[in-house]
């Protein structure tokens, strides 16, 4: 796009920044994941070093994150006296896609900063993860005991709080190569989502989502627009791993997730959706006008969640369009 101008003008702008003036909690993950991952990527790209230095700079002040009794980081960090903590909706855990999503930043930024002590407490996460098997291997429920490193509970799925973490898990490899277990990781976990998760989308033979695990290896039909981030991570998997079982995967998958935006009337999809077998399709439309009951058909799902969010990266690029 060539917008040097405008990175220059960005880059004297952060060259200014003074991170210890927030004066209030902020999320370590998404400082992690925008911030470090933004200043590191721009260094990359720029050559400029003081970009490198600020993102060491909030790394360091994001280090006490870890300081919980199990070594999982805190939700929030206080950069004003370093205090970890969590939201009250969830006070005693922390969420896998949190915890797990963090190794690339970090691990890129031990490298080029020459400061292993950034990857090593972000890769004694995954340690522990791997110490404390999860009751179906491959599938790790998406809550977590911060101080006890437990699991908080056996909800498995590849939606929302779990997501990005089935998806670090093939980049770190990629970034790392074999000097680390993440490829084993990955591979264990999509084998069991192919055996756990994958089920068929009702009337339409060509499609499948993927389920929700809950105890006792019961599923429901549940189904997070956060999960078509899937279809990106597996095709790019087969090419790695050599798997065309997985891009073909990738593609019913996506057909799913297309599918999702052209049955709602704005074209957009819901937030989360239930799919529904022929049975509960047939107790669904039982007493229901013939037009209502051919859009459920053509659907194959209701809708849990009638909403659509904007993601923050979505949100700044429409700022950019607005008028000044």
């Amino acid at each position: 796009m060539d917008l040097k101008d405008e990175f220059k003008t960005a880059a004297k702008y952060v060259h200014a920044m003074n991170f210890s003036t927030i004066d209030k909690p902020i999320s370590f993950f998404e400082t992690t994941i925008r911030v470090i991952g933004g200043l590191v990527s721009a260094y990359e790209f720029s050559g400029d070093s003081q970009l490198l230095d600020k993102a060491a700079t909030m790394a360091d002040m994001l280090q006490p994150a870890y300081l919980s009794l199990s070594g999982f980081p805190y939700h929030k960090i206080s950069l004003e006296n370093g205090h970890g903590l969590n939201p009250e909706r969830y006070p005693d855990q922390c969420i896998l896609a949190e915890v797990g999503s963090v190794q690339l930043e970090f691990g890129k930024l031990a490298y080029l900063a020459n400061n292993h002590d950034y990857l090593d407490r972000a890769y004694d996460v995954i340690k522990k993860l791997m110490k404390n098997k999860p009751p179906v291997p491959g599938l790790y429920p998406f809550a977590l005991d911060v101080e006890g490193g437990e699991y908080a509970n056996v909800t498995a799925s590849l939606g929302s709080k779990s997501d990005s973490f089935y998806e670090y898990l093939l980049k770190m490899y990629i970034l790392f190569g074999d000097m680390h277990p993440f490829g084993d990781m990955y591979l264990e976990s999509i084998d069991a989502v192919k055996k756990h998760l994958v089920k068929p989308v009702p009337f339409h033979d060509d499609m499948v989502f993927l389920a929700t695990l809950h105890p006792n290896n019961e599923t429901t039909n549940e189904f997070d627009h956060l999960t078509c981030f899937a279809p990106g991570m597996l095709a790019m998997g087969s090419r790695v791993f050599n798997r065309p079982d997985d891009l073909a995967l990738a593609k019913q998958l996506m057909k799913t997730c297309v599918h999702l935006y052209r049955t709602t009337t704005t074209g957009l999809s819901f937030e989360k959706v239930q799919f529904f077998t022929p049975a509960e399709f047939a107790d669904l439309t039982q007493e229901a006008l013939p037009n209502t009951a051919e859009r459920l058909r053509q659907r194959g799902y209701t809708p849990l969640n009638p909403s659509y969010y904007l993601r923050p990266g979505k949100q700044l690029l429409l700022a950019s369009w607005l008028p000044k």
